[in-house]
């Protein structure tokens, strides 16, 4: 056999890893990871809009998103929040219609927040999205979420009776109704990273799990 011959196979198989790795790469840089609980998530997508929001005066209103699927997942844990969710934007198309910047947050000594936070040692990889995103539906690519979440959500009275007095909804059963609809909706884990399983394991198992 020529060396030729031996060569074509092997040059075929670098070739489809390369297309692989680029296809990687290229969906990472497609879109950006926005943390948040899924009473939030029901909320962006009954109102179509995700509000902007500043904690420091000097700044612009913005949606702050990471690049990391992990970091927006800790998020999403923050705060007592219940049943984490994340939303996959298309950063593409936002860059067509916002202007969209990395940040890194600083803390009142002037150092970054990540140093002495939880995230301590790892870049929050931010990215902030300036104003309020809408129509939301325009970007959204999907929502990240266990569903075990939202079978537990639709049972936990005191979450279904919170989401209708902080005016998010009419009634619980327009609640229970938007959790059914996300349940069936192609958004539902279109994007999936297969490390957020274990995470939401853990969440399962500890303190952050609501009954």
């Amino acid at each position: 056999m020529a060396v030729a011959d031996l060569r074509r196979p092997l040059d075929r198989v670098m070739k489809d890893d390369i297309r692989r790795w680029i296809s990687l790469i290229e969906t990472m840089e497609h879109v950006l990871y926005h943390g948040t609980s899924l009473a939030c998530a029901l909320d962006i997508l009954h109102s179509n809009v995700i509000e902007g929001a500043t904690e420091r005066p000097w700044l612009p209103a913005a949606v702050s998103a990471s690049r990391s699927w992990r970091i927006a997942h800790e998020f999403g844990t923050y705060w007592e929040r219940m049943y984490p969710t994340v939303l996959v934007l298309d950063r593409w198309k936002l860059r067509q219609r916002y202007r969209v910047e990395p940040h890194a947050d600083k803390d009142d000594s002037g150092s970054d927040w990540h140093q002495g936070g939880r995230g301590a040692g790892n870049s929050e990889a931010e990215e902030r999205i300036i104003g309020r995103v809408s129509p939301a539906n325009r970007y959204l690519v999907s929502v990240t979420v266990n569903p075990q979440f939202l079978t537990d959500a639709a049972k936990n009275a005191e979450w279904l009776d919170a989401m209708v007095e902080d005016g998010c909804f009419a009634s619980t059963d327009d609640v229970i109704k938007a959790l059914s609809a996300l349940g069936s909706s192609p958004l539902l884990n279109a994007v999936r990273p297969s490390g957020i399983d274990a995470l939401d394991a853990a969440f399962l198992k500890g303190d952050g799990r609501q009954s």
